[in-house]
């Protein structure tokens, strides 16, 4: 999923301790801007990999997402 990037080496393995370390994640997500500059599949594909306890979304982030009726 990550490149050779090392900052995004490091990302992984920091997910990969809180993960082994079943520390609870909290995701605060993004407006709409961020959401229109990153883009909603990156975005998803985020969560996938993080796979955290909760993600948080104002309902403008939620609609730029497009989940419908999904929680």
């Amino acid at each position: 999923v990550f490149s050779e990037d090392p900052l995004a080496t490091a990302v992984e393995g920091l997910l990969g301790e809180v993960a082994d370390r079943r520390i609870a994640v909290t995701l605060g997500g993004p407006g709409p801007a961020e959401i229109d500059s990153i883009g909603g599949s990156a975005f998803l594909e985020l969560v996938r990999t993080i796979a955290p306890d909760a993600v948080v979304l104002d309902r403008r982030g939620h609609a730029a997402l497009d989940l419908g009726a999904r929680t």
